[in-house]
């Protein structure tokens, strides 16, 4: 976790620089094309910043290589992120079906939809947030065989969300 956000902290003012440059300025802006541009190269860099990181640190002495040992057992993988996969995909197609609808009864109504998932989007950062880093907490705590921990973590993070 410490490698992506140094990487991203390292990216992100190029992003925003690039962004500008690119988007609004008076010289050589290019307009709304522009900001495509800039999000793939930025997440080229992310990408590249991480295979870096990953060739230069002690980070790969940790993994053993490719086993046939280790696809045993996946089905009990599969069997999690299967339903985690639909969910988020039917969450996303729904929203996007709302954008198309929306579309058919005007501008102001598109526009009020588009500021809706907005800040949808924006409510629902923290909480994904706050998720995405408990998550792997708790894991590491029932693995340390310390259930209690593990709870109050669980707890913890469900205290924060709440309103």
């Amino acid at each position: 976790m410490r490698a992506g956000t140094i990487i991203t902290l390292f990216i992100a003012p190029i992003h925003w620089f690039c962004n500008f440059f690119f988007v609004r300025s008076p010289t050589y802006g290019i307009g709304f094309i522009g900001a495509p541009i800039v999000t793939v190269v930025s997440n080229w860099l992310m990408f590249i910043g991480i295979l870096i990181y990953i060739r230069f640190s002690r980070a790969i002495e940790t993994w053993g290589g490719w086993k046939i040992s280790t696809l045993y057992n996946m089905s009990e993988y599969f069997e999690l992120a299967l339903p985690a996969v639909v969910t988020v995909c039917a969450e996303w197609f729904g929203f996007q079906l709302l954008t198309v609808g929306a579309s058919y009864f005007g501008a102001n109504q598109l526009a009020a939809n588009a500021i809706m998932l907005n800040t949808n989007n924006l409510l629902y950062q923290f909480s994904y947030g706050l998720g995405f880093g408990t998550s792997p907490r708790i894991g590491n705590l029932i693995g340390a065989a310390k259930p209690r921990q593990a709870r109050i973590a669980a707890k913890m993070a469900m205290l924060a969300v709440a309103d």
